[in-house]
């Protein structure tokens, strides 16, 4: 890459501004309800951090045990799917 010689190129490469970045948020509203309990769908690891910090929390805070948390947010979460999939088909 060849840097500009004079001034006033310069300048010039100096006027433009840098690309802005969009993220892409969605809302919790917007989610589709069937995917979330949909058999044989995992839970995701938004939805399973979501529920450890939940029992974090409910535990008052204490650390050293985030990997229990993890696997029963995990395993709540799977539970929660095979009920809800069982009172659907009934």
């Amino acid at each position: 890459m060849r840097f500009p010689t004079n001034l006033a190129r310069q300048k010039r490469v100096l006027k433009h501004k840098p690309m802005k970045t969009r993220i892409r948020r969605t809302s919790p509203a917007k989610e589709n309800t069937f995917t979330k309990t949909a058999p044989g769908v995992a839970p995701t690891p938004e939805e399973i951090r979501e529920r450890a910090h939940n029992i974090f929390m409910a535990r008052g805070g204490t650390h050293g045990s985030d990997l229990d948390d993890w696997l029963r947010a995990e395993q709540e979460l799977k539970q929660e799917r095979v009920i809800t999939n069982a009172a659907a088909t009934q």
